[in-house]
């Protein structure tokens, strides 16, 4: 080593070795008288000595030299990893002052290298936690340490990773902090992205599963770990067909992952505990097509959805065809998407003809238009409306319904053809208003019974029969007048029977008169009520007993005379026959002949122009009398009848029947030629015949007659509860909806009320006190909501004052009493307008209040103060 590369320490060292080692020769040299040889020796020796120690030196020098090179190959080298290192270095010494830093440290904080040496650490004020640290490393006996900590750089938050090792006998030590501030923004980001992660994989409605290219499973879902259940931590490492579920799973991921696509779709099946399951798999590569991302939806509801919804379509379709009326569906700018097969017929156009077109484009009806175009731009969701269309100068009724979907963009409109409909609620509303009438003019008792066998109601007639109230009926068992059981028991078996409707003949007692009615009964409301009408048939029960006293007489001799006794309609069907017309034609019985034989017609004649001149003598005179033909009876044979028959017609002279006798004269026919002598006899029989059956045909005759009789009668009676209706004492008025007087009827009830006519036109709160008149307005109303009758009891105070006072609150009446409105604060008023005990002064009314047509009602109020202070 050169002495120019030695350091001044090292020369100045090698100097003072020098000299000591001449300074030892000298003192050798003078204090020993050696001999020359010994001299030599001596020499010679600490020539080889010094030699030595001269080798020795050069070995360490050149060892020194080494070790220098060594060092400043290190220190480079050191120099380069402190330039490599991603953080800051320094060296630290046990009092907690810098010894040195890196540049990376320095330029940090803008700060040359050479300031921080001797420097507390604590000089920057950056961190308490880094001083903490470092202070707590050297208190303790640990040689390494790391820590995560906080600086502030700049203002800036930043976090740390402290790795600090003792040196120089723990007397300092090597610090470096890695930035980690990306790192643990990237840490909380991915746990937050873990955390999303899980939770859309909890959200997602089927299977995850990550496989990597050799067909194994790297992660799984949890979902796909309960289908199977076993724990998700079983999957990682395992090959995708270890369930044995799938082959097609299998097959679909292994052609995947040999194929150059980075993504695939494909369904299959697969078993799960035993059930077959449909899946929709997806599937992405990543990580440069080593695994993938995989994802199965059970779509097995859906593909059931979708057969259904096949089934559904076709179903539609089968309703559409079948809906009586047009269907269509619309987009919000008018545009028709599709219509039905009878829309397109309407219009004689094909269904594709009008997709996309404005829906004014076949029919420019106004109305429809309009309507459509309101419903979408309403917030309404559906619509029913009636529309008239004029089609080929027809005047049709529709109603139409029609429905939004697609959120809003769409409708589905249905038109349904009511002219039909509304011409027969016109009808209908015609003929509920003649059955009203008639149920009111009807002479016979009617009721409304509950299954629980009370009343709901009856009419005017039943209530007058037993001289009671209308109300008074409401709620009371159908047996609380001891009338009649057989109707209590009727009523009671009929709710008891699945049958709809009956009739029954019961006897009931009024005013101790035994009567006899005609009781029919049919169901309403499900079977929880029934309507029961009653007609008064004693008298004809009278007669029909004297009918049928004359009808066995009539009978004995129908049923035992010798000649056939038949009656038959115009076109020749028997309505009755005998049995001795039956033996004639050779048949069993009548029954027989009126099954399966129709009289006057040509097959039945042996001879058709025999027929055809009975007939028209039948036609001009009404009447043919022993008219002689052939016939063929039941077997064919041919026999000769004589017969007598006549044209039964109305009062009107329209005919309704024939009615004759016929007689075999069979015998006579061959005993006349057979026997020309025994003519005269057989005319004798002839005549005696003929007498016979005109008596038949008087007593017949007498008969008829006494059913006219009958029938005149019944009329009578009739007539009769005519006038008995006539002379009804209810008080009967028409009101409009906002309670004006529209028309007074009169019955008889001029015997007690004199009716105003000035009241007609105006208003109840112009007659009666505002109390009273608030009870009318309210029940009207009531009447004309629900169209339904309503039935109450009411009072008016009689004042003999017939002029309004209105310090005295006096009124005059709605029928000429005059009436006021009591002073429920005086102390000697009344303790409430609707006590059921009639004071001296108070009349009692009670009402029946029905709606009519014309947005009016009809109040029908009867006197009922008599009965009140009797009960």
């Amino acid at each position: 080593m050169n002495d120019q590369d030695k350091t001044k320490y090292q020369l100045i060292q090698e100097l003072i070795e020098l000299r000591q080692t001449v300074s030892e020769l000298e003192f050798a040299c003078s204090s020993c008288n050696l001999t020359g040889q010994e001299l030599n020796n001596i020499i010679e020796e600490r020539t080889a000595a010094l030699k030595e120690s001269n080798d020795r030196l050069i070995e360490e020098i050149v060892e020194h030299q080494q070790a220098l090179k060594d060092l400043k190959i290190a220190k480079e080298q050191l120099q380069t990893v402190l330039a490599a290192v991603p953080g800051t270095v320094s060296w630290i010494s046990s009092d907690l002052h810098y010894i040195e830093v890196n540049q990376q440290l320095a330029d940090i904080f803008g700060i040359p290298r050479e300031e921080f040496v001797d420097q507390n650490i604590g000089f920057l004020g950056a961190s308490s936690e880094f001083n903490d640290f470092v202070k707590e490393f050297f208190e303790s006996s640990y040689l390494e340490t790391t820590r995560e900590i906080i600086s502030i750089v700049h203002g800036e938050t930043r976090n740390y990773l402290v790795v600090a090792e003792k040196y120089n006998q723990n007397q300092a030590a090597f610090v470096v902090g890695i930035d980690i501030t990306e790192r643990k923004q990237a840490e909380k980001k991915l746990r937050k992205a873990k955390e999303q992660l899980e939770t859309v994989l909890e959200a997602v409605p089927g299977t995850v599963s990550w496989i990597s290219s050799d067909l194994n499973y790297i992660e799984v879902n949890q979902q796909l770990a309960d289908i199977f259940g076993i724990p998700r931590q079983e999957f990682p490492g395992k090959n995708i067909g270890f369930l044995g579920k799938s082959s097609e799973f299998y097959d679909f991921i292994e052609k995947f992952f040999a194929s150059h696509e980075p993504e695939i779709t494909g369904e299959f099946v697969s078993q799960i505990n035993g059930e077959t399951r449909n899946y929709l798999v997806v599937a992405e590569k990543y990580n440069q097509n080593q695994a993938a991302f995989v994802v199965g939806i059970d779509i097995t509801e859906r593909k059931q959805a979708e057969k259904n919804l096949l089934v559904s379509k076709e179903k539609l379709e089968t309703v559409l065809e079948a809906v009586p009326g047009m269907v269509s569906w619309i987009n919000s700018d008018l545009t028709y998407i599709e219509v039905n097969q009878k829309l397109a017929d309407t219009f004689n156009l094909p269904r594709a003809e009008f997709v996309g077109k404005n829906f004014g484009f076949v029919d420019n009806n106004s109305k429809f238009n309009s309507l459509i175009q309101d419903f979408f731009d309403s917030p309404e969701q559906e619509i029913t409306a009636e529309i008239t269309s004029q089609y080929y100068n027809l005047s049709r009724n529709y109603l139409i319904v029609a429905r939004k979907y697609n959120h809003n963009q769409a409708a589905f409109v249905v038109g349904i053809d009511i002219t039909e409909h509304r011409q027969a609620e016109l009808e209908l509303g015609a003929t509920q208003e003649q059955f009203k009438t008639i149920l009111e003019a009807v002479p016979g008792i009617v009721s409304w019974i509950g299954s629980d066998l009370r009343y709901l109601g009856v009419n005017k007639h039943l209530a007058k029969t037993y001289n009671l109230p209308q109300e008074a009926f409401v709620g009371q068992n159908i047996g609380f007048l001891k009338a009649s059981q057989e109707f209590s028991e009727f009523m009671d078996e009929f709710f008891a029977s699945s049958a709809q409707d009956d009739y029954r003949e019961i006897s009931a007692y009024v005013n101790g008169t035994l009567r006899n009615y005609l009781i029919v009964s049919q169901k309403y409301a499900q079977g929880a009520a029934a309507f029961a009408i009653g007609i008064d048939i004693s008298d004809r029960k009278y007669a029909e007993a004297a009918v049928r006293e004359a009808e066995e007489r009539y009978r004995t001799i129908f049923e035992n005379a010798v000649e056939g006794i038949f009656q038959a309609t115009p076109d020749g069907y028997f309505i009755s026959a005998n049995p001795a017309l039956a033996r004639i034609y050779g048949y069993d019985s009548p029954e027989q002949v009126i099954a399966n034989l129709i009289c006057l017609q040509h097959q039945l004649y042996g001879n058709p122009e025999h027929r055809d001149k009975f007939m028209q003598i039948l036609k001009d005179q009404g009447a043919v009398v022993n008219y002689e033909s052939q016939i063929y009876r039941r077997d064919g044979s041919l026999i000769w009848i004589s017969e007598n028959a006549r044209a039964v017609c109305d009062r009107d002279g329209q005919l309704i029947r024939y009615e004759g006798t016929v007689e075999d004269i069979t015998e006579r026919k061959e005993a006349q030629e057979a026997l020309q002598r025994s003519n005269q006899q057989l005319e004798s029989k002839v005549e005696e015949r003929t007498k016979a059956l005109r008596e038949s045909n008087r007593l017949l005759m007498t008969e008829i007659s006494e059913r006219h009789r009958v029938e005149t009668a019944l009329r009578k009676s009739e007539a009769e509860l005519r006038v008995l209706f006539e002379a009804m004492t209810d008080v009967i008025t028409v009101f409009d909806a906002k309670g004006r007087y529209v028309k007074i009827l009169s019955t008889n009830s001029q015997v007690l009320y004199t009716p105003i006519n000035e009241l007609i036109g105006k208003s109840v709160y112009e007659v009666l006190p505002p109390h009273q008149a608030n009870l009318f307005m309210i029940n009207i109303q009531r009447v004309l909501n629900t169209k339904e009758t309503v039935n109450l009891e009411y009072s008016l105070l009689v004042s003999n004052n017939q002029q309004y006072d209105p310090n005295h609150q006096e009124y005059n009446s709605i029928w000429g009493i005059s009436c006021k409105l009591p002073d429920y604060q005086s102390p000697g008023s009344v303790p409430h307008p609707y006590s059921p005990i009639p004071k001296p002064d108070e009349i009692w009314f009670t009402a029946s209040i029905s709606p009519l047509p014309d947005n009016c009602v009809i109040w029908v109020a009867r006197n009922i103060t008599e009965r009140k202070r009797v009960l």
